[in-house]
């Protein structure tokens, strides 16, 4: 269902540090990805890599009004990646051994 999609989107109403398992799935979809501030850990992904999305100041109640400002902006203004680039940050980034190797190098660092 995700492929049906033009854009992947996360808000919170708090803020949070997680990334979600959403992002992942999404740009592995090739579905660049809209989140609000309150996403942290999205916002600095988005921030390191702006080609993956953008992050707007909206909160869940907003989207009704705000989406259809969300898109002008970025038919005006931003520009993504395509699906294939999307595609292969993901598989790279969210990869399962590159991240179990991460933790174990951290986990080792803290046992020292």
């Amino acid at each position: 269902y995700l492929s049906a999609g033009d854009y992947g989107m996360m808000f919170l109403h708090e803020s949070k540090i997680a990334v979600g398992t959403k992002i992942g799935e999404y740009l592995a979809a090739s579905l660049p990805i809209i989140v609000n501030p309150n996403c942290i850990g999205a916002s600095e992904l988005i921030k390191s890599n702006p080609a993956l999305g953008c992050i707007v100041d909206l909160g869940i109640g907003d989207l009704d009004s705000g989406i259809f400002n969300i898109l002008k902006y970025q038919s005006d203004q931003m520009s993504f990646a395509d699906a294939e680039t999307l595609s292969s940050f993901a598989f790279g980034y969210f990869d399962n051994i590159k991240i179990s190797k991460t933790y174990i190098q951290q986990y080792k660092k803290i046992i020292r």
